[in-house]
């Protein structure tokens, strides 16, 4: 697909084939994915006895759809009022400046994500099959991957962002530091909210969350707007910090953990709040060595990379190391590989 958009750019020039692309290629891909299936599972196209869905089964489908779509239109809010916001307190052409870093930081997130989504299935499978105590194991789990690679893509981003803005456009482009460190802090806390969100529809949860997208929309655009008017786009981006930790992390937590586990939260906001701590020293310390690091060169770039590729991630595995979490991870991934237990 981005090949075709690619070429389409350089040669017509036309947003409208760009788009016509996407739409292609992607009804392409449904079309190659259904054929693989139908001759995987053939039982699959085989004609069988209808029977109607119970009545409570249609209530369950109908209410988790409605409050799916509610959530994805508050979330789609969300994530398109800073734009706004920026506009309107400081210009378009500081919006064009902050997008080249939204941009970058956006790319990191889809990318991160579409890992952490392919657990869902897993999720939803232990969900119905699973006891409650493998469930919470599994929660665990990934839990720390979303605290390991969510805090270590916030940590290179940071220290990462700024040399390469220079580097590639300039350095009038650079951003301010408190921008730079609420946008790193967001992408540190979308971990958790993508760790919520996969257990959230993967145990069926919507209902009791229908108005969460709502509602975290109209608390970030509130906190944005007043926090914004005095602190620009750091105060902004610290008004999407606080609608996220208001609503969105604090009562998704509350609905996994009640509805779909059966227990109390407390623990939960406990780690994060250890978890968090930990995020800040490793970041910390990877900013010591940094700062032995001076100029904006290519060199310095490399630099700089490798220390932001090795400290961070050396600090966790010294961390969380010996943890159950960490162990369990470990005995999953030597599975998955057909190796022994070590």
């Amino acid at each position: 697909m981005y090949l075709m958009q690619l070429a389409v750019l350089m040669t017509a020039g036309s947003y409208y084939l760009y788009l016509l692309a996407q739409v292609f290629t992607t009804l392409g891909e449904n079309i190659t994915i259904s054929i693989i299936a139908d001759k995987k599972y053939p039982y699959l196209r085989k004609r069988k006895t209808k029977t109607a869905l119970d009545r409570e089964t249609k209530k369950d489908i109908v209410q988790n759809t409605a409050s799916m779509i509610l959530n994805k239109i508050g979330s789609s809010i969300v994530n398109s009022t800073d734009n706004l916001l920026i506009s309107s307190f400081a210009g378009l052409g500081t919006v064009g400046i902050y997008n080249n870093y939204a941009a970058i930081v956006s790319a990191a997130g889809i990318f991160l994500q579409q890992g952490i989504n392919a657990v869902a299935a897993t999720v939803g499978n232990l969900s119905v099959e699973g006891t409650a105590e493998r469930k919470k194991k599994i929660f665990d789990v990934v839990s720390l991957v979303c605290i390991w690679l969510y805090g270590w893509i916030a940590i290179v981003l940071f220290y990462m962002l700024t040399p390469f803005i220079t580097l590639w456009y300039g350095g009038q482009y650079r951003l301010d530091l408190w921008i730079l460190f609420w946008i790193c802090v967001n992408k540190f806390l979308e971990g958790q909210t993508v760790l919520m969100g996969v257990h959230i529809s993967a145990m069926g949860l919507y209902w009791h969350v229908k108005y969460k997208g709502i509602t975290e929309a109209v608390i970030n655009v509130g906190a944005s707007a007043v926090l914004g008017r005095r602190y620009g786009i750091a105060g902004i981006l610290a008004g999407t910090f606080v609608s996220h930790m208001v609503w969105s992390v604090w009562i998704d937590a509350h609905t996994v953990f009640k509805y779909g586990f059966q227990i109390k939260s407390r623990e939960y906001y406990l780690h994060l709040v250890q978890n968090a701590i930990i995020f800040a020293i490793v970041a910390f310390a990877t900013g010591i060595l940094i700062n032995f690091i001076h100029g904006w060169s290519v060199m310095a770039f490399f630099y700089r990379a490798a220390v932001c590729l090795v400290v961070p991630n050396v600090l966790y595995l010294m961390i969380y190391c010996h943890t159950d979490s960490f162990l369990e991870l470990r005995r999953m991934a030597a599975n998955l590989s057909g190796r022994e237990r070590v």
